[in-house]
């Protein structure tokens, strides 16, 4: 990586822990096929670590005590402490150190003394709500979810219930508070009145005046006009000497652009760079002061 060049990433530290307002289960099979619930919790985490994926870490309680079996067998991570395992039995069916933990964690995440983990590909499905996610945790910095859920939900105003649901959507962006979104047929309609639409000053004058918003915009034919100018008076010097034209389009069908490019001298106290993150681009080529 070049020097002088920070990147977002390199500002967070190496291991962090942060808490999900999605319901996370999962669930595996036993040896007839017949599927159980192994995990299922509102209260999850989730760990970004440098140089791996999102990782779900839920409470001790989410989990089906009767299914876990301690192992003997433990590993060690420099970042976050010993871990140790447990077995999942289902029915006929064992899974091998499928869940770890760290019984005393490093001073960086103490936090994950009460939580747990599960190795991904151990668990037969994983959900989010309840939706299926494959591959692995999604990073909720990467996208936005609006997700089926199957939870309880209820809007209540001055005592009275406006909506009840057990079908909702919830919307996930990050940062900001879960949105619930109710199916048209589980809201009370006759409790809702439409509110009234306030015109703003300039449409008030348009009405009071009779005029109409398409008379102040341009016409194609005009549109068309200005931008021929405008292109003939971009033309490079070669073009315009080999012209049959002598005349120069006045100032104000020139459209310049406020971010002049870099040119001749200006170049030569740059450095080119491979980072798609410079602010210069002259030329199609990278840039750094």
């Amino acid at each position: 990586m070049p020097t002088g060049i920070l990147f977002a990433k390199d500002l967070l530290p190496d291991i962090r822990l942060e808490p999900t307002a999605r319901r996370i289960r999962a669930v595996v099979t036993d040896g007839a096929g017949v599927e159980q619930i192994l995990a299922d919790t509102t209260d999850a985490y989730v760990l970004f670590e440098r140089d791996h994926l999102p990782t779900y870490y839920l409470p001790h309680t989410a989990l089906c005590e009767g299914m876990l079996l301690e192992s003997d067998h433990h590993t060690f991570c420099p970042r976050k402490g010993t871990a140790s395992y447990f077995h999942v039995q289902v029915g006929d069916r064992l899974i091998e150190n499928a869940i770890w933990y760290y019984p005393e964690p490093t001073e960086h995440v103490p936090e994950l003394a009460d939580l747990v983990a599960l190795y991904w590909d151990r668990v037969d499905h994983w959900f989010e709500e309840d939706e299926e996610v494959f591959k692995h945790a999604r990073d909720p910095y990467h996208r936005v979810d609006a997700l089926r859920s199957s939870r309880h939900v209820q809007i209540v105003l001055g005592g009275e219930i406006v909506a009840d649901t057990t079908n909702p959507t919830l919307l996930f962006e990050t940062g900001l508070p879960t949105r619930y979104y109710i199916p048209e047929g589980d809201v009370r309609r006759e409790l809702l009145t439409r509110p009234t639409r306030r015109a703003c000053a300039r449409t008030k004058e348009r009405r009071a005046t009779g005029r109409s918003r398409s008379a102040t915009t341009l016409s194609p034919t005009s549109y068309g006009a200005t931008r021929s100018r405008s292109r003939s008076a971009r033309r490079s010097p070669a073009c315009c000497a080999s012209s049959t034209s002598t005349s120069t389009p006045s100032s104000s069908t020139v459209r310049r652009s406020p971010y002049p490019s870099l040119r001749g001298p200006d170049l030569d106290r740059l450095t080119p760079i491979s980072s798609p993150r410079s602010c210069h681009r002259p030329g199609g080529r990278l840039y750094r002061r």
